[in-house]
């Protein structure tokens, strides 16, 4: 079987696999859980995500594939067009905000999350930038653990929130 964690931009056609993975117990719970994910609440939600030749979207959003299967999705932003002036002056200049899961039930448990999102980091977000932040559920435990894992670090946050900072290293 071929093991190579691949990326690609979001497409229209993978709208079928966020209804899926958005309504897998393991997702829900903590992406967005007092959503109702409807297939018009994913087009609500992804359609202005899909990267166009045009460059209008401000949300880089990538289906990744585990040896050719769907697994996961992923995207970054540009923290500077996204967050208060509070929350960007706790972080360091040149930060990307990540969103991540893995999506497909049939890989969890098995150290493909934390490839795939060093992966991500290393390939595509260190090309633009020089950290990589994210903010999971102050009480999602699990997504904090393995945050660290994949190097993240907790930074000061205001209060009921969880930010994690991640330096690139381009050189590995």
């Amino acid at each position: 079987m071929n093991h190579s964690i691949t990326f690609r931009p979001l497409k229209k056609e993978d709208f079928c696999l966020l209804y899926q993975w958005h309504n897998a117990a393991h997702v829900h719970a903590w992406w967005d859980p007092d959503t109702a994910w409807t297939w018009e609440a994913v087009e609500r939600k992804y359609t202005d995500r899909l990267i166009s030749r045009t460059g209008t979207s401000r949300v880089f959003a990538y289906v990744y594939d585990y040896g050719g299967t769907p697994a996961g999705y992923c995207h970054f932003y540009d923290t500077t067009l996204f967050l208060s002036p509070h929350e960007l002056k706790i972080l360091p200049p040149q930060t990307a905000g990540i969103d991540f899961f893995l999506g497909n039930p049939s890989f969890l448990r098995q150290g493909l999350a934390k490839r795939a999102l060093s992966l991500f980091i290393q390939t595509i977000i260190s090309k633009l930038f020089t950290h990589a932040f994210v903010n999971p559920a102050p009480n999602n435990k699990g997504a904090i653990a393995f945050f660290k894992k994949v190097g993240f670090n907790e930074i000061e946050s205001p209060q009921n929130t969880q930010l994690m900072i991640k330096r690139i290293d381009r050189d590995s």
